[in-house]
């Protein structure tokens, strides 16, 4: 939850001297989306009499301060009573871009401009809903979120799924047919094919090894989907190219792992216009 603090210095004149405030709002962020009911706020190191906020330029809110923010010590003199926050209801701004400014005893401690959606109205009522947001906080995960009507918002309530291995080298068979490839028209089968694979965030490729083929190797790259709903993983705007020069595009319906190995319903659509349906499974490697 610690952040990097970014101080920001508001000058004022008392007595004909000038003196300072260290503090930041934190939130909202600048560029952030906002909506339904959240915070306001931040820090300011002590001595500060009263906190305020102004939105889009009107009249001062005064924001409850002196929270407990050990992560100011440093910058406050050892002092930790620096934060503050405000509960608010961001739709009663409307739909469009806002700004907020923190002031520190009378002075502009920070602005943030932000952008706020609604959904119509300033408090939704009667509402009820969930929904799945696949291949979240990691790839292969799942989070379960539901509406909450007093924040006006969604919130967490579960996550499920662990992310399948995937990176290693696999021993299995493909099996399809090529279309629209000239002398080379027909089935396709072989077995004993190598197979290494290598997952990078959503990014896998697939080295085939293919024995007494050609071409007797293809790699193909391309952006790997997890659907944790329990439809099938796929694969969109992927590549393939081979040691016989031939290369194309590479999609998938299917790519299934498991601990033990994986499955995959794979086109290979050529630069040539060839193209080739396979079915490929393999066993993972000890």
């Amino acid at each position: 939850m610690r952040k990097k603090m970014l101080a920001v210095v508001g000058l004022w004149a008392i007595a004909g001297l000038s003196l300072a405030t260290t503090g930041a709002l934190e939130n909202p962020q600048p560029g952030s989306p906002q909506s339904g009911i959240g915070l306001i706020s931040g820090w300011a190191c002590p001595p500060v009499a009263q906190i305020q906020v102004a939105l889009d330029g009107g009249a001062k809110i005064p924001v409850p301060y002196g929270s407990p923010r050990g992560d100011t010590a440093s910058v406050c003199a050892g002092q930790t009573n620096s934060g503050f926050g405000l509960l608010f209801n961001y739709n009663i701004l409307g739909v469009g871009s806002h700004t907020a400014t923190a002031y520190a005893d009378g002075t502009a401690i920070m602005s943030a401009q932000f952008t706020v959606t609604t959904l119509g109205v300033e408090f939704l009522t009667g509402a009820q809903g969930s929904i799945n947001i696949n291949n979240f906080p990691t790839a292969g995960a799942r989070a379960l979120l539901t509406w909450q009507q007093a924040t006006q918002n969604f919130a967490i309530a579960s996550i499920a799924g662990t992310p399948p291995a995937v990176t290693g080298n696999y021993v299995g068979s493909i099996v399809g047919t090529e279309t629209n490839c000239g002398a080379a028209n027909g089935p396709i089968t072989s077995s004993s094919v190598g197979f290494a694979m290598n997952q990078s965030a959503d990014m896998i490729s697939v080295t085939l090894s293919i024995p007494n083929s050609s071409p007797s190797s293809c790699t193909l790259v391309g952006t790997l989907q997890y659907n944790v709903d329990g439809t099938p993983n796929i694969v969109q705007g992927g590549g393939y190219t081979c040691n016989n020069g031939s290369s194309g595009a590479w999609s998938s319906t299917v790519l299934s792992f498991s601990g033990a190995g994986f499955s995959a319903q794979s086109t290979l659509t050529g630069t040539n216009g060839c193209i080739t349906t396979l079915k490929m499974a393999g066993a993972r490697s000890p």
